[in-house]
């Protein structure tokens, strides 16, 4: 900046201790030309000079205690600068607080730029984020004054309607760094006759020649307590608000007046928009819920799988895995759950007749049934005993209509685990798989001493086979096949 402006902070005080902090976060500043008008009674006041550079210093020291509008005046009418600022003797800035305000009107916006809905607005005013506090800090030691990690709720301000402020002002009166001109050339001044609120009547004020930018940063900071008399005022209805509503409401233009209706007859709306969007949120909660148990469900059925792949059941029936692709004389398939093996019964063997085909399938029961056993005596010691003998209560038997023609389907026997009787979605997502590929589905669920399950989501399933759990998936399947031995006319098995 070739010719950097001056800039007047304009302090009102009673020589309170926080003036101190003020005073010094004013010397942080990063931006380095600036004055400082200090208005106040001369009693006491020099007690707090000597910590502060005398040459930013304008002390202007009145006879008596003035209101706060006639101080804020008496500070304006004594400010050299080309920008002013006020700044109460209770709050304070960061370093950066200036600079942003100053770079948002002097180099983001270009001179002379209006506003083509009100053309006489030829003058721009900038305004940062307020962080509410209730507790001053020690020091300015550390860049951050702020005591803490800001939540929404304690920030103020954000970018400013003038059509709302008349509603009510959300500016802090030192997050507004405002040209002088308003003060010297559009007689903008504090109203003398108000105890209250004469901020917010004279950002009115200025909402007639200036716009206003934000910066949306929380460089000002604003201690919360009562000395003021507005935080205990009822919002809209006080007789603080109702002398800004009197003075301000005639003089609305037609446009804003109209503006003004417009929101409130919004309100209804915006209200009903607020509700749906409550809606979305909770539906998306609940989506994100059933997403995140169908996850947890995957990551236990692969736990389980892997479970399975590495125990000795699976590398004891390898042999027979091996065997049966010879037999079947096809290739292994890999697939995305090697479990799932193909054997078909009837289809191939079709042409044997059923002397030689009953002890065929008697033999293979016979397999299954000793898988279950050998793989009981060499597994650790304590896992259950007589696992192959517990036989399965059918829930859901086979329709009438499966049954007459079951040497046309191909079956899958579907293992699954379920304590209390509740299907993960991993395993209706498998069995909805299942089906949409041409399969008939049995269903064989373990359980912990629960007679049935439920069915809910099992639409896909054509049978339903409930046993306790215990023993392995080939203890399942024998089970299964005893209570249903017309499965070995099939077409095909998937165990």
């Amino acid at each position: 900046m070739t010719n950097p402006p001056l800039i007047s902070v304009l302090i009102r005080t009673l020589w309170r201790e926080s003036l101190s902090l003020s005073l010094a976060s004013v010397q942080a500043q990063t931006y380095p030309h600036i004055e400082i008008v200090l208005v106040g009674p001369q009693t006491g006041a020099w007690s707090v000079f000597p910590s502060t550079e005398t040459r930013m210093l304008k002390p202007v020291l009145t006879q008596h205690t003035c209101p706060r509008s006639q101080a804020a005046n008496v500070a304006l009418d004594h400010a050299s600068g080309e920008y002013c600022i006020f700044l109460d003797d209770d709050d304070w800035w960061d370093p950066s607080h200036l600079s942003n305000l100053l770079e948002a009107l002097v180099e983001t916006l270009p001179p002379g730029r209006q506003d083509n809905a009100h053309p006489h607005k030829d003058l721009w005013v900038a305004h940062s984020l307020t962080q509410l506090e209730r507790q001053a800090p020690v020091s300015l030691a550390s860049d951050q004054a702020s005591l803490g990690p800001a939540t929404p709720s304690d920030i103020q301000g954000g970018v400013l309607d003038p059509i709302r402020l008349y509603c009510g002002n959300s500016l802090a009166i030192h997050s507004v760094l405002f040209p002088k001109l308003l003060v010297s050339e559009r007689s903008c001044r504090f109203d003398e006759s108000l105890d209250l609120f004469e901020d917010w009547d004279f950002w009115l004020q200025v909402s007639q020649w200036a716009n206003f930018t934000c910066v949306k940063k929380a460089t000002a900071h604003y201690l919360i307590h009562e000395s003021s008399g507005v935080h205990s005022l009822k919002a809209f209805d006080n007789p603080a608000a109702q002398s800004i509503y009197r003075k301000w409401i005639p003089k609305l233009p037609p446009s804003d007046l109209s503006s003004l209706m417009g929101l409130a007859w919004r309100h209804d709306d915006l209200l009903r928009e607020r509700d749906d969007l409550a809606s979305q949120v909770q539906a998306w909660c609940a989506d994100k819920a059933q997403l995140t148990q169908a996850l947890q469900g995957a990551q236990h059925a692969k736990a389980m799988l892997d479970e399975v792949l590495q125990s000795h059941s699976w590398r004891i029936t390898s042999p027979l895995r091996t065997v049966s692709r010879w037999l079947h004389g096809a290739r292994a398939q890999k697939s995305d759950v090697d479990l799932v093996r193909s054997s078909p019964l009837s289809s191939r063997y079709a042409w044997l007749p059923e002397w030689v085909k009953s002890p065929f399938r008697a033999h293979l029961y016979s397999i299954l049934r000793a898988q279950s056993w050998l793989s009981q005596h060499l597994y650790p010691k304590g896992y259950g005993e007589h696992h192959s003998l517990l036989p399965a209560h059918i829930q859901r038997p086979l329709s009438a209509e499966v049954q007459s023609t079951i040497s046309h389907h191909r079956f899958a026997l579907l293992c699954t685990y379920s304590p209390k009787g509740h299907l993960s979605p991993a395993t209706l997502h498998h069995l909805s798989a299942l089906h949409q590929n041409g399969y008939k589905v049995i269903l064989c669920a373990a359980t912990e001493g629960v007679q049935e399950i439920n069915e809910a989501g099992l639409e896909d399933a054509c049978a339903v086979l409930v046993r306790q759990n215990s023993g392995f998936d080939f203890a399942q399947w024998a089970a299964t096949l005893t209570a249903l031995p017309e499965l070995f006319n099939a077409q095909s098995l998937l165990f």
